[in-house]
């Protein structure tokens, strides 16, 4: 499978390494900013004229809006991806060092458990 690249640009991380890592046409989207404050959060999603939100982004908007979640994950991941990573580990836990390749299994490990819990 050929992985499409994204444009470098400085001080801004790529996640173009967990493309394939996947199944199917999943990607991995971004919101553009978050502002929370006395846990009320914002979100601003910013397109350029004539650009539309694709699904997947449209999927995880609504279900951001959903009452209550079933689980929230938050992986701390350390380096420059999608060259080098150097440490990761879910929020709160300690940071082991690590690898794009591990990374991406563990990305794609939460992905199937996620399809069952």
């Amino acid at each position: 499978m050929t992985v499409e690249r994204q444009l470098r640009e400085e001080f801004v991380t790529r996640f173009d390494f967990l493309f394939g890592a996947l199944p199917g046409r999943v990607n991995p989207t971004d919101i553009d900013q978050v502002l929370e404050r006395r846990q009320h959060f914002l979100y601003i999603e910013c397109k350029r004229p004539n650009q539309t939100i694709p699904v997947g982004q449209a999927i995880l908007f609504d279900h951001l809006l959903l009452p209550q979640p079933k689980s929230v994950h938050l992986l701390h991941v350390v380096g420059n991806p999608p060259d080098e990573i150097e440490q990761f580990g879910w929020w709160r836990e300690p940071l082991q060092a690590g690898s794009v390749d591990q990374v991406r299994a563990l990305v794609r490990g939460w992905w199937d458990w996620a399809g069952t819990a």
